[in-house]
């Protein structure tokens, strides 16, 4: 139904569940700027230029390289934790066999 200025006329039900709709489309597009504004804050904080916002697809491009980067960064720094896990062990060991002496 419309009114006299030819704009449609909505029930309250109706009116509500816009409103709804539209809060819950402003709270995703607040939800992708602050994390575009964290990676954006990231990249520049890398030493990429401050005055330049990259284009999006750039962005997470950028992120997937940090990510894939950590990762590596993680498994070395495991396997390194072993192997002093390991070299603490061996020492243990031979520090007990030496008392038993």
């Amino acid at each position: 139904m419309e009114n006299q200025n030819n704009l449609p006329e909505f029930t309250n039900e109706e009116t509500l569940e816009y409103i709804d709709e539209i809060k819950e489309l402003e709270r995703l597009f607040d939800l992708r700027y602050k994390a575009d504004m964290q990676a954006i804050e990231r990249w520049h904080k890398a030493g990429n230029d401050e005055l330049v916002w990259p284009d999006h697809a750039d962005l997470v491009i950028w992120l997937l390289e940090q990510l894939e980067k950590a990762e590596k960064e993680k498994v070395h720094f495991r396997n390194k934790l072993r192997t002093e896990e390991m070299n603490y062990w061996y020492l243990q060991q031979r520090f007990e066999q030496e008392q038993l002496k």
